[in-house]
């Protein structure tokens, strides 16, 4: 394998955006004092911050870090209160205010127009597997995961 073929590669991309108070960028984190300036300031008292997702290309495959926002959290592309409240529990859908434009989720980012037959993730990704199934576009499928049967037959010796 050359040097090149064993290099990592990581991809971000921008899956949305929020606008949070301009507190928490500014050194102050996300805490319960800066989510109540989060909940009450009005625009000009915030900034919008980005959302990413992370593809690190590995010699022994891909990993996605994070999915940014899913379609459903805005899905006209735009911020979207009622579907946010869906989403995100109500303090934190006032605290971050998110969206994310048309075409910008990571799994609209990586499969573009490919015909992808299942996306296939490890059962504890059950939310991740439950967002696939919500966007309608693929079919989710749980990894088979020998890990638990290794763990039993350790287990019982």
């Amino acid at each position: 394998m050359s040097g090149e073929e064993r290099k990592l590669r990581i991809h971000v991309l921008h899956c949305g955006s929020m606008l949070v108070s301009e507190k928490v960028p500014s050194g102050g984190g996300v805490s319960l004092k800066n989510a109540m300036h989060g909940v009450f300031d009005g625009a000009s008292k915030r900034v919008e911050l980005p959302v990413s997702a992370y593809l690190i290309e590995h010699p022994q495959g891909l990993v996605l870090v994070d999915t940014g926002w899913s379609r459903e959290i805005s899905p006209e592309g735009v911020y979207d209160p009622a579907a946010v409240r869906k989403q995100l529990p109500a303090h934190l859908a006032a605290f971050y205010r998110p969206w994310v434009e048309k075409g910008a989720t990571a799994l609209e980012q990586l499969a573009g127009e490919l015909n992808i037959e299942a996306v296939i993730a490890d059962p504890s990704a059950a939310s991740f597997l439950e967002c696939i199934r919500r966007h309608g576009r693929f079919r989710a499928v749980p990894a088979k995961n020998d890990v638990i049967d290794g763990i039993r037959r350790v287990s019982d010796a």
